[in-house]
């Protein structure tokens, strides 16, 4: 087994190194602002490195004229994902880089350095390989990738969870010139022509990412230690929904009382919230549910066919009742509250209140009627 690391053009975040690690002396720092800003001698901004291929090549590339003696020119460095584990770093590493020097006699060798950098981004963990020149020189020609170091060994390193693999690339311009050549160097192709990459041959494993697809897409495979949050929006109009791979993740729906029963499976936690108008069949309230009865709220009439509230929901349910109604049936535990201001005043003048219609503990339907003259209220038997 191997690994491969493409080099990209995406910002690397933090842990990362800031300033570069390598001893060798900078003359030429190519530019780009890739990574958030120009590299120089106080602080670098380092690209990621991922098992993937970018989408679209990109380049870091500037003509510099020659100093007239041999020297170093910087790139840039690019560090990958945190490691996932403890893993002892070892074996072999090739690279391979689409490199342009833009004409053979600027004598362009890549040069690198490769080291582990501490999770805590407290510094280097150890140096998998010390700077070093490629043997090889770059051409000039575009899309044309060249193996710069084959198998070369590495220097065992004990990586710790959470460390990132890091790596430097500078050239070693060979010249004595005073003109200015091309340097430069192509990545994060999505093809095969300038997806500049490095390879460990063993087999490493980085820590996952966090992904959002849309319910819209196909299943979801989750593989390699991947971690991936799912959110939904769903219609209840949709069927059942099946979630495979071990994902967990919150449904939220409103739904009318109207819709039939909503499956849900494969280990779904999910809330359910209902908002049901008064003008919908009569509601029966079962299942130990507690309702509370009062005025103020949207008239109906007491005979309407009873309906069925399951799933556990607890309802507030406002009517205003008319005594010329029938008789209010209330059942399976409901704790009942029934106000209601009457006019009586054919039957009883100068109240002091307005007359109440109320249940009493024994289920008796009373009616109250208090007078100036009296300290205490009458109370009439109804039913």
């Amino acid at each position: 087994m191997a690994t491969t690391l493409y080099l990209l053009d995406t910002t690397a975040v933090e842990p990362k190194p800031n300033v570069k690690q390598s001893p060798t002396s900078i003359t030429q720092w190519v530019a780009s602002t890739l990574g958030g800003g120009q590299d120089n001698g106080t602080a670098i901004y380092p690209l990621n490195m991922k098992p993937s291929k970018g989408p679209t090549t990109n380049s870091i590339n500037q003509s510099i004229t020659e100093t007239g003696a041999a020297h170093y020119a910087w790139f840039k460095a690019w560090i990958s994902a945190k490691l996932n584990g403890d893993q002892t770093i070892a074996g072999t590493l090739t690279v391979i880089l689409d490199t342009n020097e833009g004409n053979a006699a600027h004598n362009m060798m890549p040069r690198i350095r490769v080291y582990v950098w501490k999770g805590d981004d407290s510094g280097v963990r150890g140096t998998l390989y010390a700077d070093a020149n490629s043997a090889t020189e770059s051409d000039a020609t575009d899309g044309t990738k060249q193996t710069f170091f084959n198998a070369v060994s590495l220097t065992s390193v004990a990586a710790l969870n959470g460390d990132r693999i890091a790596i430097e690339i500078m050239a070693y311009n060979n010249n004595t010139k005073t003109v200015a050549y091309a340097h430069k160097i192509s990545f994060a192709d999505s093809g095969t022509l300038s997806d500049s990459y490095i390879q460990f041959s063993q087999d490493l494993v980085f820590q996952g990412e966090l992904v959002e697809r849309s319910v819209g897409e196909p299943s979801i495979s989750v593989s390699d230690a991947t971690e991936r949050a799912i959110r939904r929006d769903v219609p209840v109009s949709e069927s059942s929904i099946s979630v495979a791979d071990s994902i967990s993740y919150t449904l939220r729906r409103t739904a009318d009382l109207s819709e039939p029963s909503i499956p849900v499976s494969d280990t779904v936690s999910y809330v359910l919230r209902r908002v049901k108008e008064i003008s919908e069949p009569s509601v029966s309230v079962s299942d130990g549910v507690q309702t509370e009865v009062i005025t103020a709220m949207p008239q109906r009439s007491v005979t309407e066919d009873l309906g069925s509230v399951t799933d556990a929901l607890e309802l507030g349910v406002r009517r205003i009742v008319e005594l010329s109604e029938p008789a209010i049936a209330v059942s399976d535990s409901v704790l009942a509250a029934f106000v209601k201001i009457v006019s009586v005043s054919e039957m009883i003048g100068g109240a002091a209140e307005s007359p109440k219609l109320i249940f009493t503990a024994d289920g008796h339907l009373v009616l109250r009627i208090s007078k100036p003259s009296q300290e205490k209220p009458h109370y009439i038997l109804v039913k």
